[in-house]
């Protein structure tokens, strides 16, 4: 699930089907990455929250080097 009101869970002009729960959780912890998938329509969009690089991998993943 993505983060509600991002570019990560925007499906449509003005249509955002996110979790506030998430977006919530991305606030208050700030981990230093997020990826996310559900919303198919935004696949491969990157938005920095905060402290946290949030990616929405779609279905083809995310290649993390660490």
């Amino acid at each position: 699930m993505s983060p509600l009101g991002t570019k990560l869970d925007r499906a449509g002009e003005k249509q955002h089907f996110g979790s506030k729960s998430i977006r919530e959780f991305i606030a208050r912890v700030q981990p230093a990455y997020f990826f996310c998938g559900h919303i198919h329509e935004a696949e491969g969009v990157e938005e920095q929250l905060g402290a946290t690089r949030a990616f929405n991998v779609g279905k083809k993943g995310y290649l993390l080097e660490l």
